[in-house]
């Protein structure tokens, strides 16, 4: 039977079509999550993971210099970076499969040498939910309780938690970091959580964030949902929580150029400043003036005949023959005027 000309021609753009794709697939497809763990020059140890997403994006999940997103493709054993963040990241770097679960990038920076990546098998440290484009972290409460039994009472039978922060990254996730104390050792206990890596750091109690906090505070989506109630907008860039001796545990929710304080117990918006600073400031600054006040009046002259170092009344010396004759400083910026 002779095939027609018309099925030759389909036949012949699929094969254009399909062949790409069929370079990249199976053995070859990059697809998945990588990590790996190396040291560079001066001894700093680095653990970096890479997720290479199906619809052609890309996270590096790596420390905060190293937070990136972008555009990957890959073609002939050849890989295309373009970063999102950076517009200047624009890489071609050669690799290999040596097997399923290993990705091998030769040469990559950092360091210049080829580097042996693995799969990454287990689930993100925590459950995120989208809004305003991000992935912000859910279920906060239960992963510091994981992480104080995981990490904190293995080495600290009193530890407590006394805060938690939550930055945004150059990358759109997040990291989360716990803050413990230890009273009867007098360390602090620094956590810190991202998707897929978490470092501990243990050091000297400094005094501060040493307030416990307590457990059912609303999760982060349910706060975030309240600081948009209360005029919030855009992207969540940071969060703090920590506890107020008057107002309890609260949220800070700063996005940019704005910023609330949530109640972590109700989700109320608290519009007072609840750590004290402006009315401790004012009050300084109250005391400062009031100080000087005291020093001007000291030192002016009521009448002619007192021996104030300033006139009451400087404005009728009119050159500076009067001002010095009646005990002023003649100042001769503005025209002339005695002081």
């Amino acid at each position: 039977m002779q095939t027609s000309k018309s099925l030759l021609l389909c036949l012949f753009l699929f094969n254009i079509l399909i062949l790409p794709l069929s370079a990249c697939s199976g053995n070859d497809d990059p697809v998945g999550i990588w990590e790996i763990n190396y040291q560079d020059a001066v001894g700093q140890h680095y653990h970096d993971v890479l997720e290479l997403k199906k619809d052609g994006s890309y996270i590096r999940y790596g420390t905060t210099l190293y937070a990136d997103k972008g555009k990957y493709s890959f073609k002939d054993n050849i890989m295309y970076f373009e970063s999102d963040v950076n517009s200047n990241v624009k890489l071609q770097i050669p690799y290999k499969r040596p097997d399923s679960n290993s990705l091998r990038f030769e040469p990559i920076v950092p360091p210049n040498s080829s580097q042996q990546w693995t799969r990454v098998n287990h689930p993100p440290y925590f459950r995120t939910i989208e809004t305003d484009d991000r992935y912000i972290p859910a279920d906060i409460e239960q992963l510091m309780l994981t992480a104080l039994q995981n990490e904190a009472r293995g080495s600290f039978s009193d530890i407590i938690p006394t805060g938690i922060d939550i930055n945004e990254l150059k990358n759109g996730q997040y990291q989360i970091n716990f803050t413990f104390l230890s009273s009867a050792n007098n360390k602090m206990l620094d956590i810190k959580v991202k998707p897929y890596d978490l470092s501990v750091n243990i050091s000297d109690n400094t005094g501060f964030r040493q307030i416990p906090l307590t457990s059912d505070f609303l999760d982060f989506p349910d706060i975030v949902s309240a600081a948009r109630k209360a005029g919030l907008k855009g992207p969540v860039k940071r969060a703090d929580l920590r506890v107020h001796p008057s107002y309890g545990a609260v949220w800070f929710i700063n996005t940019t150029g704005q910023a609330a304080n949530i109640s972590a117990s109700t989700g109320d918006h608290i519009k007072e400043d609840v750590t004290g600073y402006i009315a401790n400031y004012e009050a300084d600054w109250n005391h400062a003036a009031q100080i000087w006040a005291e020093v001007m009046a000291k030192y002016t002259r009521n009448d002619n005949n007192d021996e104030g170092f300033w006139s009451a009344d400087h404005s009728k010396y009119t050159d500076s023959a009067s001002c010095n004759q009646n005990g002023g400083v003649w100042m001769v910026s503005g025209g002339g005027w005695c002081n």
